[in-house]
């Protein structure tokens, strides 16, 4: 099973190679194979905020209960046991927050989730986190859209004022300020 390096080795066969580096990694877990697919999406692919946490929020599922501060164990010499999102946080360098905020996000029904896309804000956490509040998939639609409407709001130039320059300019001449008579 090929975890990363997919499109490298397409790439290699391609040009007719008939060897490749890789790393081979040996586990009788199928969650180290997914861990380590989720870290080189992370790390490497351009994702959308959408996409980001819905990885971070399985990363935290895999590791531990999702969205439950769990503790896998006692660590040795009273040490604070891992699991959960507390672990996801420290092996991702992410805050408590973001596992949090992720998971959230990566609630969204499948049918929000078409909506942020094709509303452009499946970058947008905040926007993500609104819509993660609801409870139905069709009040979710409703908060992406009536989100993109007020950013479509924000777009729409204001009428141009003259600079007040000019308008001074103007009132001068028309007084006979500027080649006038005195």
């Amino acid at each position: 099973m090929i975890v990363a390096g997919q499109h490298r080795l397409e790439a290699a066969k391609s040009i007719l190679w008939t060897e490749i580096d890789a790393f081979i990694m040996e586990s009788d877990d199928s969650r180290d194979f997914e861990l380590w697919r989720i870290a080189e999406n992370l790390l490497r692919a351009k994702l959308s905020q959408k996409e980001r946490n819905k990885l971070v929020a399985r990363w935290a599922e895999l590791v531990g209960e999702e969205g439950v501060l769990v503790q896998a164990g006692p660590e040795p010499k009273g040490g604070r046991p891992k699991g959960g999102i507390r672990e996801a946080a420290r092996k991702l360098g992410l805050s408590h927050q973001d596992i949090i905020r992720a998971q959230k996000t990566a609630s969204l029904s499948p049918e929000a989730e078409d909506a942020s896309v094709a509303l452009g804000l499946d970058d947008n956490q905040s926007a993500l986190l609104e819509a993660a509040k609801m409870k139905t998939p069709e009040e979710q639609v409703a908060v992406l859209e009536k989100l993109a409407e007020k950013k479509a709001e924000k777009k729409i130039p204001k009428a141009k004022q003259p600079p007040a320059q000019a308008v001074y300019a103007a009132d001068v001449v028309t007084m006979g300020g500027v080649g006038g008579r005195r």
